[in-house]
């Protein structure tokens, strides 16, 4: 296909006549969170206000005439910060030639950007990075979130090192002004009220963690008996269910949403009393990608990040929320465009994708994670 076709059929598919063909392609796109979280629409601005509120119970009227009990409304912030993602695709003239016989069109390049554009949202939804060195997921140090938010501002529009702020596992922000650090613990809460270890913990008992206060599952967790690590099992999903209950999270039959990893999804469905189909997550795998047993939403996907313990062990870290508190914003529409360029030494085309978009929790209580070593990756 000729350069020049190619600009004007993307030009063509740009027309109002064409059905706008283009944008929907890019619009519709979504990853498998997004219709798990809060997603709004922003016009215009620095970063998107949104608001919190505490929970707070009824009270038992026991005479006539009773004077109600007054308690304080407890409410915040929670600031979504933008992160502007862009991709330039370059193809010269000679490519077309050697190309040959694949003469792919315009909607063909712009459906991979639209692939690329899912895959960022989902890393901002989730609130990790891509750790080139060690090929792995990951959620930012502070030392990079620090780098990332600024010395003196949150601005994460163009953020330093590339680093994505927020998401549902990273560095949120609130107060009045969003500058207060949200941080997502990855330490579990114990009985005692003091976190434990780091990731593996040492504890004997699963008693000794407080499932109404911890933000974390560890990878030893065992509902009863001697503690062990393990890959994802049900006991440790049970576990997330029963916080969330504690907390008042989840009522009724409201679901957790839970990201698993393609070897997880299996090591669940291998679990002997699953094959005994008493949980129905066996006969529910014709749903596709998102499976529900045990009031649970299983979404699959294979960009979870994990965390480096050294030695060869690696400790994956699988996310659980509910969807009313996690919000993903979008500012604007995608913007694309492709046009021909030629210099001294090159002559072909650039096809772009823009868009600027953010995610942060917006209660803390809202997410758990749930540590698992997975076979594949254990010493």
């Amino acid at each position: 296909m000729d350069i020049d076709l190619l600009v004007q059929e993307y030009k063509d598919m740009t027309r109002d006549v064409y059905d706008q063909r283009l944008m929907e392609q890019l619009q519709i796109q979504n990853n498998a969170f997004e219709e798990f979280v809060t997603v709004t629409a922003v016009a215009t601005g620095k970063s998107l206000e949104t608001n919190t509120m505490g929970k707070f119970e009824m009270d038992i009227r026991t005479q006539r005439f009773e004077a109600k009990k007054k308690e304080q409304a407890v409410f915040g912030k929670r600031f979504i910060n933008p992160v502007a993602l862009c991709k330039a695709v370059t193809m010269s003239k000679d490519d077309l030639k050697i190309a040959g016989a694949f003469q792919a069109g315009a909607s063909d390049y712009f459906r991979q950007l639209a692939h690329a554009a899912e895959r960022a949202k989902m890393l901002l939804i989730l609130g990790i990075i891509w750790d080139s060195e060690k090929k792995i997921y990951r959620i930012p140090t502070a030392e990079e979130a620090e780098q990332g938010a600024g010395q003196y501002s949150v601005d994460t529009l163009y953020s330093k090192n590339g680093v994505p702020l927020q998401g549902m596992l990273g560095t949120c922000f609130g107060g009045v002004n969003g500058s207060k650090k949200l941080e997502l613990p990855q330490k579990p809460m114990g009985t005692d009220g003091e976190l434990m270890e780091d990731y593996l913990t040492s504890y004997t008992e699963a008693g000794m963690i407080d499932l109404e206060t911890t933000s974390v599952i560890p990878a030893n967790y065992v509902h009863t008996g001697k503690a062990e690590l393990s890959n994802l099992t049900l006991a440790k999903v049970r576990a997330v269910v029963e916080a969330f209950k504690w907390r008042n999270i989840t009522t009724g039959d409201e679901l957790v949403n839970l990201a698993v990893t393609p070897s997880q999804m299996t090591a669940l469905i291998m679990e002997d009393k699953l094959q005994n189909g008493l949980y129905s997550l066996t006969r529910s795998i014709d749903r596709g990608t998102v499976n529900t047993a045990l009031g649970v939403r299983f979404i699959e996907t294979n960009m979870l990040p994990m965390h480096d313990l050294g030695g060869g062990k690696m400790v994956r870290i699988n996310p659980a929320w509910v969807t009313e508190n996690v919000e993903l914003a979008v500012w604007n529409d995608i913007e694309t465009d492709i046009y021909r360029e030629r210099e001294a030494n090159w002559d072909g085309i650039v096809m772009t994708c823009e868009f600027i978009a953010g995610a942060a929790r917006k209660r803390e209580e809202g997410v758990v994670c749930i540590h698992n070593v997975e076979k594949k990756f254990a010493a």
